[in-house]
């Protein structure tokens, strides 16, 4: 007997369902070869700090309270604390400085002054550190000075000029100059004079420029000459004490 031929229609449908079972078999196959990530929980916190990381200048105020243990709140606060400090001692500087920029004397001179040997035609008052001049009382860091200026009309004679504190006291020693037709012995008609004391601490120093019932005064006297007795001096400039320092 002759063994019958499978028919190509069954052959065809048995390949069809083969394929079928291939592209179902695939999604999954597809699936196993994903390479699979696994994420720490140390991972997980190192990325979150990456994220959260402050800035330069944020972390470097946080920084110091970290060892105190302080709760998130309570390091802004004191964060923020320093931060209104350090604002407030640049606004004292600026202000400090604008106010000695504009400092004038409250009495206004009014120039030329005609004694009998001088005539005064510029004065000008401030305030300068010592540095290493002579005859300074040992401590002080602030001193007093002026410039004095001599105009036409000027014979010979001397000056005799006092500082003065805002209680009347003379403060360091009397100054006298001695000119010659119009001219200092620095053979100039300007000179200038300065205390021989002054603050101490530069801190009173702020507190007077800032207080104008603290005003200090400058006095100039004339006489004929240098040896002249105290009494024979004669005031011809008498005015506040400019708070300007130099």
């Amino acid at each position: 007997p002759v063994a019958a031929e499978p028919s190509t229609s069954d052959n065809s449908i048995d390949e069809s369902r083969q394929d079928q079972v291939e592209e179902v078999a695939q999604p999954d196959q597809a699936q196993d070869d994903k390479p699979t990530t696994t994420v720490s929980a140390d991972d997980e916190i190192t990325a979150s700090e990456q994220v959260n990381e402050p800035t330069t200048d944020a972390a470097s105020l946080v920084e110091p309270f970290k060892k105190l243990g302080l709760k998130p709140a309570e390091k802004i606060t004191l964060s923020a604390i320093a931060l209104l400090f350090i604002g407030m001692t640049v606004w004292g500087i600026i202000w400090l400085k604008q106010k000695n920029n504009d400092a004038v004397a409250k009495d206004e001179l009014e120039l030329p002054v005609e004694g009998q040997f001088a005539t005064i035609t510029e004065f000008e008052s401030f305030w300068q550190s010592p540095g290493d001049s002579p005859g300074i009382k040992l401590g002080a860091v602030v001193v007093p000075a002026a410039n004095i200026t001599l105009g036409e009309g000027s014979s010979s004679g001397a000056l005799r000029v006092y500082f003065r504190n805002s209680k009347k006291d003379s403060i360091g020693d009397p100054i006298t100059i001695a000119f010659k037709d119009g001219t200092f012995s620095n053979d100039s008609k300007s000179i200038e004079v300065s205390a021989t004391d002054g603050f101490h601490l530069k801190g009173d120093f702020h507190a007077y420029q800032m207080d104008s019932s603290m005003a200090w005064e400058v006095e100039v006297l004339e006489a004929e000459n240098s040896m002249v007795a105290g009494s024979g001096f004669k005031s011809i400039i008498k005015t506040t004490l400019s708070p300007a320092m130099r």
